[in-house]
C-alpha cells in the first residue's frame, strides 16, 4: 500500500493512523559529498531507510523536508583535514563540509530557522493526532542532530506524543569498512538509487584520495587519505545491503519506542 502521504487520500490517512499511529519525518540538507556525489545524498538516502523501515512498522511518511543546518568540524576532525594539506591552518574556518576549495557550497540553513522549521512540523503533527514521531536525521551535522534531539525532549515533556530521532548507522563488517562522509558506504546508498553517481570525477586510481581535495571525511584517525576507497569498494548491491541493515535498525527502535 502507498504510505507517502502526499499520495494517500483522506480515508486512507486516518485508517493507517487507526491502524499504526506512527508518521516518519526525514529532514536533512543538499550538502557537499564530493564531486562525484549528488548533493541531495543525505536526504535521498534518508528516503530510502524510511520507506524500507516503513514497510516494516507501518504509518506514514511526509514529504522530505530538504533542509538542515550545521556548525564548523571539531578540532579532531578538521586536525584529519588538514593533515595532507597546506592551505588550511587550526585557524581556517568553514562550515559543515564546505571546504575552501570545494566547487560549490552546501545549503544550510541557520541553526534557529532549523529549529523553527522542525518544531512547527512536531507541533502539526502532534495536533493530527500522531502518538509516535519518527524525526529521520539522516545528516551527520553536529547542530542539526542537537536542534532535533532537543525538540523531541521538548515534545515528549509536553504533550502525550512521543518523539523519537532513531540512530540508523550499521555495519556489514567487510575487511577495509569505514563509515563516513561521502565514501563507500553513502557512494553505494546512492548507486542503489540513483544513476547519478560518477566515480570519473574523482582522481584515477592508483591516486590517493586526499580528504582535503575531494571533501570526504572518515573519522578522526588516520592519514588525511580516504581509506573505504569508493573507487575500489562501492557497489549498489552494497548499497542495498546498507539499506536493509539500516532499515532494520530504524524498525527496531520504533518498535521499541511502541512497546514503551
Amino acid at each position: 500500500m502507498e504510505n507517502r502521504i502526499e499520495y494517500m487520500r483522506p480515508d486512507q490517512i486516518l485508517a493507517e493512523q487507526k491502524r499504526n499511529n506512527i508518521v516518519y519525518q526525514v529532514f536533512a540538507p543538499l550538502e557537499w559529498h564530493s564531486p562525484s556525489m549528488p548533493i541531495g545524498t543525505d536526504p535521498l538516502l534518508g528516503q530510502e531507510i524510511t520507506r524500507r523501515a516503513a514497510k516494516k512498522t507501518g504509518g506514514v511518511i511526509m514529504p522530505t523536508c530538504f533542509m538542515g543546518c550545521d556548525s564548523e568540524l571539531d578540532p579532531e576532525m578538521k586536525a584529519q583535514i588538514m593533515k595532507q594539506s597546506d592551505k588550511y591552518d587550526e585557524n581556517t574556518y568553514w562550515l559543515g563540509m564546505d571546504l575552501p576549495d570545494n566547487s560549490m557550497k552546501s545549503y544550510y540553513v541557520r541553526d534557529e530557522v532549523m529549529g523553527i522549521v522542525i518544531r512547527e512540523q512536531v507541533r502539526m503533527l502532534v495536533e493530527h493526532g500522531y502518538k509516535l514521531i519518527v524525526l529521520m536525521n539522516t545528516h551527520g551535522g553536529k547542530a542539526h542532530r542537537e536542534v532535533a534531539k532537543r525538540i523531541a525532549r521538548e515534545t515528549n515533556q509536553q504533550t502525550d506524543a512521543t518523539v523519537i530521532v532513531p540512530e540508523f548507522f550499521a555495519t556489514l563488517g567487510y575487511e577495509g569498512e569505514r563509515l563516513g562522509h561521502a565514501n563507500t558506504a553513502e557512494h553505494s546508498m546512492m548507486m542503489a538509487v540513483t544513476d547519478s553517481v560518477d566515480l570519473s570525477k574523482l582522481p584515477p586510481l592508483p591516486e590517493k584520495l586526499a580528504y582535503c581535495d575531494v571533501g570526504m571525511l572518515e573519522g578522526s584517525d588516520g592519514d588525511g587519505y580516504v581509506q573505504d576507497d569508493p573507487r575500489i569498494n562501492a557497489s549498489a548491491e552494497l548499497g542495498d545491503r546498507y539499506y536493509e541493515a539500516m532499515s532494520e535498525a530504524v524498525a527496531k527502535q520504533v518498535f521499541e519506542a511502541l512497546k514503551k
